[in-house]
């Protein structure tokens, strides 16, 4: 069967042979310990800081959840007497419960905490059905413009319930822990330093009941911790460039809702947990809200309604272990290897004080073919010895030699002419000696080779 396949399709080692990558090693301590720091480094940046930190065998998938927030008043705080509070005494102040207080009074992820309203009474000095106005506006102010503070605004405070979910990988696995509402999470409100680490101002633990009511099931926090957050620390103190206090003006506060399940070392955890955060801008919050007295466009009472913004926002983005993930990471750190061996080649062959020394280690000249064209015994010999490496690299060193020497053309043929007799009386030694072993044969007339070209140099 082996004879039937080499007589029609030829040596099956020649044609199923295996190309390998030669690598030479050179031996100097310097060059490898470049190489072993780039090694390294690279090292400590795949498994240290993609793996461990940035958590890369992980796929990631963003949140979709519902939100609903709700203002308390003084049934969940302390009682208010507006007589204690020193801004009373300043400008006049008012009792509101949680429904005046919250405006749109409505469940929505954008809500007005009111602490300062200014009321005119208007009246309508252009008719409803008229063609033009003359005025700027077709109401006009009556008498003069009523102001007051909302009194003790920092102990209403909000219920939160929010749930969230990532749809796409508890779809795929149906498993409960890519789904939950905060009743069933750990939450904490952190801060709002982040030039510093963060710090919870307060915790929300899980439930342990089945069906919790509405207010168990909720987060509640006071408008004074959510101020704290905010790094505000009264209502008193002034945004940047403004002289009134923001009680008077306004704020505007983002409250992030921020999900997520890769806390843990060996992510993904058993369960969500969530951060609220807030964070204040430097912007008056105000809206204009028309009250009609009569049927609608007759005289009207205008509330300017300044106070605290709440613009809410949940994000976050959970993870799920994916092989292929992991996979591409590490493929990835692998071409950063291959990087650093590149580094170190450049550093070798083109920076060191040895660098000649190193190019001629790494790079391997071939015989000048264009001779090899023009001497018959040449090319016969290279035939012969085609798959002899050290035959090609000696005939290559001597075309070198012949170069950098600075020989002629002439003496240049006759060194070669003398290497090539040498391997031919080589070959038919073999010929002559056929029970030694092929690979002392190549030994003996390479090693005559090398010998002429010693003793002629």
């Amino acid at each position: 069967m082996s004879g039937f396949f080499t007589k029609y399709f030829g040596d099956p080692d020649v044609l199923l042979a295996y190309s390998s990558t030669k690598v030479i090693r050179i031996r100097d301590r310097w060059l490898g310990l470049l190489y072993w720091f780039l090694m390294s480094c690279i090292f400590a940046y795949i498994v240290l800081y993609q793996l461990l930190w940035q958590q890369s065998y992980l796929a990631k998938e963003g949140i979709t959840g519902t939100l609903s927030a709700l203002v308390v008043g003084t049934n969940r705080t302390k009682s208010i007497n507006l007589g204690n509070l020193s801004y009373c005494t300043q400008k006049a102040c008012q009792l509101w419960d949680q429904h005046d207080v919250r405006y749109p009074n409505q469940n929505a992820m954008q809500l007005m905490i009111t602490t300062y309203v200014e009321e005119q009474q208007q009246y309508r000095r252009c008719p409803l059905d008229a063609q033009t106005c003359p005025y700027d506006s077709p109401f006009a102010t009556v008498g003069s413009t009523k102001e007051y503070y909302v009194g003790g605004i920092e102990t209403y405070g909000l219920e939160l319930s929010h749930s969230a979910e990532a749809a796409l990988f508890y779809a795929e696995t149906g498993k409960s822990k890519f789904t939950a509402a905060n009743f069933e999470v750990h939450g904490e409100l952190l801060d709002g330093l982040a030039e510093h680490k963060q710090h919870a101002i307060k915790e929300f633990p899980r439930s342990d009941q089945v069906h919790p009511t509405i207010e168990t099931a909720s987060d509640f926090l006071t408008i004074e911790e959510l101020l704290r957050a905010a790094n505000i620390s009264s209502l008193d103190e002034h945004l940047e460039g403004n002289t009134r206090p923001i009680r008077e003006t306004g704020v505007v506060i983002f409250f992030r809702v921020q999900y997520f399940n890769t806390h843990t070392f060996f992510a993904p955890s058993a369960h969500f947990t969530y951060t609220y955060t807030v964070s204040k801008q430097d912007t008056e919050s105000r809206i204009y809200v028309p009250e009609y007295r009569e049927e609608y466009g007759a005289n009207r009472t205008l509330y300017v309604r300044n106070g605290i913004s709440l613009v809410f926002i949940q994000q976050g983005e959970v993870g799920m272990f994916s092989f292929s993930t992991l996979l591409l990471s590490l493929v990835s750190g692998l071409g950063l290897m291959t990087l650093s061996t590149a580094i170190v080649d450049l550093v070798a062959i083109y920076a060191l004080p040895l660098r000649s020394i190193y190019r001629k280690q790494k790079y391997e000249q071939s015989v000048k073919f264009g001779e090899v064209r023009e001497n018959q015994e040449l090319r016969e010999l290279l035939e012969n010895y085609s798959e002899d490496f050290q035959v090609q690299q000696l005939l290559a060193d001597l075309q070198s030699e012949s170069v950098e020497n600075g020989l002629t053309r002439a003496n240049s043929a006759q060194r070669q002419q003398e290497v090539i007799t040498a391997l031919r009386n080589s070959l038919q030694a073999k010929r002559a000696d056929e029970p030694r072993t092929r690979h002392t044969v190549r030994q003996e007339r390479v090693g005559s080779g090398w010998e002429l070209l010693r003793g002629s140099t």
